[in-house]
């Protein structure tokens, strides 16, 4: 008896739902193509994003949008962030 295969389509999509995890989940997982090149492109755009957020937050101070950090003390008036 065999189990039916998720399809490529559900498996490609399923591949972005939880970002860099997910993707690679599928992509050693699964063996199709399709899937594998969603799963790899998930990989490296959730991955380049992870990694540019913690480098921003280490940078700047930002944990949250208003906490008060230097920069975001002396930015945010001009942007008009507080009111």
């Amino acid at each position: 008896m065999t189990q039916p295969q998720m399809s490529e389509n559900v498996a490609a999509t399923l591949s972005y739902a939880l970002g860099w995890v997910t993707g690679l989940v599928f992509y050693f997982i699964d063996k199709r193509p399709f899937v594998r090149f969603h799963a790899a492109q998930s990989i490296v755009v959730f991955g380049a994003l992870h990694i540019l957020i913690i480098l921003t937050t280490g940078l700047f101070g930002l944990g949250s949008p208003r906490e008060a950090s230097p920069i975001s003390l002396w930015v945010c008036p001009f942007t008009g962030f507080w009111t």
